[in-house]
């Protein structure tokens, strides 16, 4: 499952892919980029395979205190 991210330096919309390792860069002009990606119980393991540290937030549409924060 590819995510689109646009890039912020240049705007440049990238096609993502899940990886296990590297950082994503701006194919225009070789800024990193921030991946930040909604997963579902599909891609969950695609998208949390990694050389890096991953952050998950697990939120719930019938939480306040989530819907606050979203």
């Amino acid at each position: 499952m590819s995510a689109i991210v646009a890039c912020p330096s240049c705007g440049t919309k990238n096609r993502l892919n899940p990886t296990p390792k590297g950082h994503p860069r701006c194919a225009r002009c070789k800024q990193p980029l921030a991946w930040v990606v909604d997963a579902d119980e599909r891609s969950f393991e695609d998208e949390t395979t990694s050389s890096v540290p991953v952050v998950v937030d697990f939120w719930a549409g019938w939480c306040a205190p989530c819907r606050m924060i979203a």
